[in-house]
């Protein structure tokens, strides 16, 4: 009926619609019934036409009472939407509820009510201040006075004397050939390599040096570049690395620290070498044909090897002489300086080593 189709989310079916569906219907049967008529008997014939005419006068009695039915239907159109909305708000009713139960059971099954500030409120209404407030509130906020200069130099005097002590108790190796103690710090410097300074945290002999600052002397005198031969982000790379060197407790500290910025130093003075031999490579004597230079081999930190006087004739050869400079660097001690090995080689002349 009209619920049902209103139910099921349909519209009203025009009753346009039924009509015409009914007659063409009736029309239909009427066809079918003609066509068998024929073929049956007399008696079969008159209750097949008994039977068609008292089935399509009740269908045509419902459409008649459907008819005048509709003449009324906008009173049953409102009683039919009021039914539904009353429907839809029971629904939401019930859906509601049922989200309200699930809340107080899953969510709010450990709430509670807060504690209230009644110690806060009493200091507050009593005495018009609130003092429990965390120390850490005023540390934050309250900056903390500063020191006089009479306490400054006090203090730097002091951390001085500790510095002192703690280097007649160090060992330092023979390399530092330049210790300045200024105000608060000892400068160790060795020289054409590095500079650093050192500070203590306070009088404990057992913590660590603390590294404040590491200066590369090397240089590049034939290098017109204003900008500095260690990159920013290798000096920090090496304090922090010099830093944790101090840190080791199984080894001296400041010798720690010497070694490993001396075979820095020493890697960086022979990269500076090589780029010096790249420039060299092309330059020739004069108007001849000779090289001056040639890069043979380079290994980053370890050796370089170039060719030099390519061409010349060299005593008592028949073919032209080659000389041959290695320079390598050796492994340094705690107490002994690196050497820089040049082995010098001659074909068909002699055959050398010079140390620098």
């Amino acid at each position: 009926g009209l619920v049902y189709a209103m139910e099921e989310g349909q519209n009203v079916v025009p009753l346009t619609l039924l009509i015409d569906y009914l007659v063409q219907k009736t029309y239909h049967d009427l066809i079918v019934l003609s066509e068998l008529l024929p073929r049956k008997s007399d008696a079969e014939r008159k209750t097949s036409i008994y039977q068609f005419s008292n089935r399509t006068q009740l269908q045509f009695i419902r459409l008649l009472a459907l008819v005048k039915w509709a003449c009324k239907a906008s009173r049953v159109d409102k009683c039919t939407e009021i039914i539904m909305f009353l429907d839809k708000q029971a629904a939401l009713f019930v859906e509601t509820a049922d989200s309200l139960f699930t809340i107080s059971k899953e969510r709010l099954s450990n709430a509670s009510f807060p504690v209230f500030g009644l110690q806060s409120a009493v200091d507050v209404l009593v005495t018009g201040t609130y003092s429990r407030l965390p120390l850490c509130i005023k540390d934050k906020i309250i900056l903390s006075p500063t020191l006089s200069d009479k306490e400054k130099t006090d203090t730097l005097n002091k951390l001085t004397s500790l510095i002192e002590q703690r280097l007649v108790l160090s060992k330092i190796p023979i390399k530092y050939k330049n210790i300045e103690i200024e105000q608060g710090f000892v400068k160790l410097t060795v020289p054409h390599e590095f500079t650093v300074r050192l500070t203590v945290p306070n009088d404990d002999f057992k913590n660590p040096w603390r590294l404040l600052s590491f200066d590369v002397l090397v240089q590049n005198p034939k290098d017109d570049d204003p900008r500095p031969v260690v990159h920013l982000q290798q000096k920090t790379y090496l304090t922090e690395l010099l830093q944790s060197r101090l840190f080791d407790p199984d080894q001296e500290p400041l010798e720690n620290l010497c070694v490993v910025a001396h075979q820095f130093c020493l890697s960086l003075q022979l990269e500076i070498l090589y780029q010096q031999a790249l420039k060299m490579k092309n330059v020739t004597w004069n108007t001849s044909r000779i090289k001056i230079l040639q890069v043979v081999d380079y290994i980053e930190g370890d050796r370089l090897t170039v060719r030099y006087w390519s061409g010349v004739m060299a005593v008592g050869s028949t073919p032209p002489g080659i000389a041959i400079l290695v320079i390598y660097l050796r492994e340094a001690t705690l107490w002994t300086p690196s050497r820089s090995t040049i082995d010098l080689t001659f074909p068909g002349y002699r055959e050398g080593t010079l140390s620098n």
